[in-house]
């Protein structure tokens, strides 16, 4: 890691020399912050920052990552591959699944849950492949946040696969109580912003619509989770109601832990999962890591895993079965790839 600050003292040397004043003069200049002084230095510090980098440092940084990609597909290398493998196929079934159900079959509310479903699980298979981006690039802690959106997805493809199609219809017509909220908020900020401000008949159409589905679903249905109103009580309107409603409220633990990565609190601060390598001092992980894939890549399978088979039900036939069995046994072998890379590890 080079020191910024000599490059700082080597900009200002420049700067003196070419300074009439005395030392000094020059001193006090920087003493006292001279606007004019460090508008000057600015320019000269950024012009020599921008040789460095490119002379030198960018190339170190390159190397450096090319270093630990190197390094942690030597160590991940099977699970990642096994990794990429599932979410292929899974994208593959929801391929398959569409091909399969010609939406002319449907009504026009059947049409719009199998959508959602199929929308739901597309979007899974998306965040799986950043997860695996992430992973592979040594993120371990980012992929356990974008686990967090996944058990999320997870937990209402189910919800809707699991209830009528009115609730289908109340989660779709819910985004519209949605961007109003966004737009009513942003009305609020725009100015300190210095942005425009929401288009005026936009802002009318969501609330003739808000109003419209206050009339159809009751004052309920605008507030938050409104589109539960049907099957959860009013205490349990809330993402940890939905998932006891789904069965899945014992990876609450997990999800609180993801949690805590993604907020600024204390444990998500000095509790992280790519603190264990021994090449990385504790405080200045602000980079990759070899450490602490297992969890996200085993979470993501799993919640991936749950959306898939729901859509494999919808057949019920040889084949969805055969993929479903082939999947379960995919989730196993990756976990045990990675339990067996993450005993490759020093310190473990």
């Amino acid at each position: 890691m080079f020191k910024l600050n000599e490059i700082i003292k080597d900009t200002l040397a420049e700067i003196q020399q070419e300074f009439s004043g005395s030392d000094k003069e020059f001193n006090t200049l920087i003493k006292e912050k001279s606007p004019e002084l460090l508008k000057r230095t600015a320019k000269v510090f950024m012009s020599g920052l921008c040789q460095f980098y490119e002379g030198k440092r960018i190339n170190e940084i390159q190397d450096s990552y090319a270093q630990f990609l190197k390094w942690n597909e030597e160590i991940h290398g099977d699970g990642l591959e096994m990794f990429l493998m599932y979410i292929d196929l899974t994208v593959t079934v929801n391929n398959d699944m569409t091909d399969h159900f010609k939406m002319d079959k449907f009504s026009e509310d059947e049409k719009l849950k199998f959508s959602q479903l199929l929308h739901l699980h597309i979007k899974g298979c998306q965040i799986a492949n950043e997860i695996y981006a992430l992973i592979k690039c040594g993120y371990a802690d980012a992929a356990l946040a974008r686990w967090r959106t996944l058990h999320e997805t997870s937990v209402v493809f189910l919800t809707l696969f699991t209830n009528d199609l009115e609730v289908s219809k109340m989660f779709y017509e819910y985004q519209f109580i949605e961007k109003l909220k966004r737009l009513e908020t942003y009305e609020i900020h725009h100015a300190t912003l210095n942005w425009r401000p929401s288009d005026g008949d936009t802002v009318k159409m969501l609330q003739k619509k808000r109003d419209e589905l206050h009339d159809l679903y009751g004052a309920g249905f605008l507030k938050e989770y409104g589109w539960t109103i049907k099957f959860l009580s009013n205490r349990k309107r809330n993402f940890k109601g939905l998932e006891e409603k789904v069965g899945l409220d014992y990876l609450r633990p997990f999800y609180q832990w993801a949690n805590k990565g993604v907020h600024a609190g204390p444990e998500g601060l000095f509790t992280r999962l790519g603190f264990n390598d021994i090449n990385i001092p504790r405080g200045y992980l602000a980079g990759p890591s070899r450490y602490g894939m297992l969890n996200p890549m085993q979470f993501t399978t799993y919640s991936l895993l749950k959306m898939t088979t729901g859509l494999t039900k919808l057949t019920s036939t040889f084949e969805s079965k055969l993929v479903q069995l082939m999947l379960e046994q995919l989730h196993a072998a990756i976990a045990e790839a990675m339990i067996e890379a993450k005993a490759k590890l020093p310190n473990n």
